[in-house]
């Protein structure tokens, strides 16, 4: 590495009061002070936060291939999977735009991270092992109303992370006999997977 700006007569020196270096300059660790300078490292690890002041947004557009019906027994998904940038730490909100018909048994949803193709957390209790029946009641569409939840949150935990990355999946379910998510022109579904930032 030289520096453009000599100081003196030595071009390996940097000039404290500004330089240009051709070569890179390699940082011994992580900043582990306020005005500490980041590594590299540190800004792909740490990139999904900052308290707010980046926000990612992903979405699966609207869906408009066809109702799903959601039958008695275990969780249905509901839309696609969504991959957002996150770290640990980070706070998500997974956003529905939905309408379910008014007939049936309640109808129960649920969001898990997932790793390998697996879910890994559930959001009702950010462990293996979801809380349902039961769990978010903002979650949950009663018999005779028709419009779905409209978000939930979740920390982030740092096995919830491959690549910088998090995947959540939406899922919903019926006790007993089935109800009818609206996925057409005039109902379309819509799912919207935003990454807040590090939340306190």
């Amino acid at each position: 590495m030289t520096a453009t700006g000599v100081l003196g007569s030595d071009p390996t020196k940097v000039n404290v009061a500004g330089d240009i270096m051709t070569g890179p300059l390699i940082l011994s660790g992580d900043p582990v002070t306020g005005l500490g300078a980041a590594t590299k490292h540190y800004v792909d690890t740490h990139g999904g936060g900052g308290g707010g002041t980046t926000i990612f947004i992903v979405t699966t557009g609207p869906i408009t291939s066809g109702d799903l019906t959601v039958s008695a027994g275990s969780f249905v998904q509901v839309g696609t999977d969504l991959t957002v940038q996150a770290a640990a730490g980070d706070v998500l909100q997974l956003v529905g735009d939905l309408v379910v018909n008014s007939s049936g048994a309640q109808m129960q949803f649920e969001a898990a991270t997932r790793v390998s193709g697996a879910d890994n957390r559930y959001w009702s209790s950010g462990t293996n092992t979801s809380l349902y029946p039961g769990g978010k009641p903002s979650w949950i569409v009663d018999p005779n109303l028709f419009h779905g939840p409209r978000d939930g949150f979740y920390r982030v935990n740092a096995d919830d992370v491959v690549a910088g990355n998090v995947t959540v999946r939406y899922y919903a379910r019926v006790p007993s006999a089935s109800r009818s998510i609206f996925q057409d022109a005039s109902y379309p579904l819509q799912l919207w997977l935003i990454n807040l930032g590090a939340g306190t």
